[in-house]
């Protein structure tokens, strides 16, 4: 069974992910893997899992401690924290062994997004496209440019990018981990015939989603509730890898209704950042989407509005 993960934005909430990650590694699970897209810090999980580098993502988000936001600022702004940070986590060496899809920003000379994919051996443009991919222009440290132009993260527009996996991956069940209680996949999305199975990892720890709390003690309690999460849910669907699809989308049914009142009973930043999303969806999906590919020999797929409804390949270096 090949198995899609989405990732999503979530700040300080990535802490989540790494202890979630973590424990379906120990279940043997990430095997099952074949593809990831994510948005946000949720870049830094993916590529942490298709480079095979979870234990130094986990070490990283121990060490974070930030007493007050204004520190954070202090540190993201004045000592380039974030840049140093991509500096320490990308290698010149790393390859990435499962294909990671993820949505970048830009600002001019129209506000738009494209989505990019990061697979194989590591090339250069890498560290850039990260970099803008999750910063907010004046927030994340100063302005990022990714090809020449301005950035920023593509979680405003794809905050839970389910759809380069439908599009491009067609995995046979899909797997998104996130930190919006009140998400549900587009209809669109339920019709492609790919079960889709979604859970709010905050969940773990009542729904604490403090955005910019980057205590240490905040941090290694999420990491901790996230991999206790983790090794329930995983163990539960998978069944240390004897469960088919048709057992899994059963015990992933019975998850999610036993945890449906517990989510609608939870608003919170996170739902106004989906409905942001919802907001500019139409907008984007008028023009003429992108997935680019950046490997060695990447090329770039432009896909076409709805009325257009036809897909145009251009060979390009990255």
């Amino acid at each position: 069974m090949k198995l899609g993960l989405v990732l999503s934005g979530g700040i300080a909430k990535g802490a989540y992910q790494a202890g979630f990650l973590r424990a379906m590694e120990e279940e043997g699970i990430t095997s099952r893997i074949g593809c990831i897209s994510c948005a946000s810090i949720g870049l830094f999980s993916g590529y942490a899992l298709s480079a095979g580098k979870l234990g130094l993502l986990c070490d990283i988000w121990k060490e974070i401690h930030f007493d007050s936001t204004v520190d954070l600022a202090c540190e993201v702004w004045f000592k380039r924290y974030l840049k140093k940070l991509m500096e320490r986590f990308l290698n010149t060496e790393d390859v990435l062994h499962i294909p990671i899809y993820a949505p970048i920003c830009y600002i001019l000379p129209l506000i738009r997004m494209e989505y990019c994919k990061l697979y194989g051996q590591y090339i250069r443009s890498w560290s850039k496209f990260m970099l803008g991919a999750v910063s907010y222009p004046f927030l994340s440290g100063g302005v990022h440019l990714f090809r020449g132009q301005v950035t920023f993260d593509g979680g405003a527009m794809d905050n839970i990018p389910v759809f380069p996996l439908l599009e491009f991956e067609q995995p046979d069940a899909i797997l998104i981990l996130h930190f919006e209680s009140g998400y549900r996949p587009r209809r669109k999305y339920l019709l492609s015939g790919i079960p889709i199975f979604d859970y709010d990892i905050s969940i773990s720890d009542r729904y604490r989603k403090h955005s910019f709390d980057f205590h240490s003690d905040t941090l290694h309690a999420r990491m901790e509730r996230g991999y206790e999460y983790g090794i329930r849910i995983t163990k539960e669907l998978f069944r240390g890898g004897e469960n088919d699809l048709e057992a899994v989308c059963a015990a992933a049914k019975r998850q999610h209704e036993e945890e449906t009142d517990k989510r609608l009973d939870s608003v919170t930043f996170e739902t106004w950042v989906q409905r942001l999303n919802e907001l500019f969806y139409p907008y984007v999906s008028q023009f003429k989407l992108k997935m680019r590919d950046l490997s060695l020999h990447g090329r770039v797929t432009r896909l076409r509005s709805k009325k257009e409804g036809k897909k145009i390949v251009d060979q390009e270096m990255p």
